[in-house]
């Protein structure tokens, strides 16, 4: 996700997830070494803060699971301390992304 203009804020999440035909997971399942990952905090700010405040997935043992990447990007105007809270997901099953 990016700011104004894309130049000003830049957020992204990235990671690896599994499906057997059956479960979607990103966490060890099944007892194997290989698993996959969701990273968050992979962005940053000309000017402004992009802090990470959940980095997460739901649904781990169902057909799909849901990564989740929230962040606050906050910035200084005039003395004025001004934020604001944003939310990217992805649903990851059968079908990929």
């Amino acid at each position: 996700m990016r700011g104004i203009y894309y130049i000003n804020w830049y957020e992204k999440h990235e990671g690896l997830y599994y499906f057997d035909g059956a479960y979607a997971w990103v966490a060890p399942r099944y007892g194997w070494d290989a698993h996959g990952y969701h990273q968050c905090d992979l962005g940053y700010g000309l000017g402004y803060d992009v802090q990470v405040t959940n980095c997460g997935t739901r649904g781990q043992r169902t057909s799909t699971v849901v990564v989740t990447d929230t962040f606050r990007v906050h910035v200084i105007y005039r003395g004025i301390p001004i934020f604001n809270t944003y939310t990217m997901s992805k649903n990851l099953g059968r079908n990929g992304i």
